[in-house]
């Protein structure tokens, strides 16, 4: 996050509910009552967003929503999310899996939700 937002500030661990994480080919997030998705919050700046919206082909690739999340302080936040817009049946590189692996570590993110997201995208990567 720092190379892409230099000037983001980590702020906490948090939890968007009635939503699942995916993985088609990049991670992703969709809506699925019931579900919760844990994730890592950062405070950005103007600045930071638009680069953050170059970095994620917004409007193009992705949506960007405003949604609450529950911190781990039980408070709500208002936050900013990117929705993929073409979700394909694509597999990850290693080199990615590593690397969201390694945010959840350090983040202390529970690694079941991410372990089930590689697990269905496996599924439907066998399937297409």
């Amino acid at each position: 996050m720092q190379q892409r937002c230099p000037n983001s500030t980590p702020f906490l661990n948090g939890v968007l509910e009635d939503h699942q994480l995916e993985c088609f080919h990049w991670m992703d997030i969709i809506e699925k009552p019931g579900g919760k998705v844990h994730g890592a919050v950062y405070v950005i700046d103007t600045d930071d967003l638009k680069k953050l919206d170059q970095y994620e082909e917004y409007p193009t690739a992705y949506e960007r929503k405003q949604v609450s999340i529950r911190g781990i302080d039980k408070r709500l936040y208002q936050c900013v999310v990117y929705y993929m817009l073409e979700k394909l049946p694509l597999a990850p590189c290693p080199e990615y899996v590593a690397t969201v692996n390694q945010g959840y570590l350090d983040w202390n993110l529970p690694l079941k939700q991410l372990e089930e997201a590689w697990s269905r995208s496996q599924i439907r990567v066998s399937e297409a």
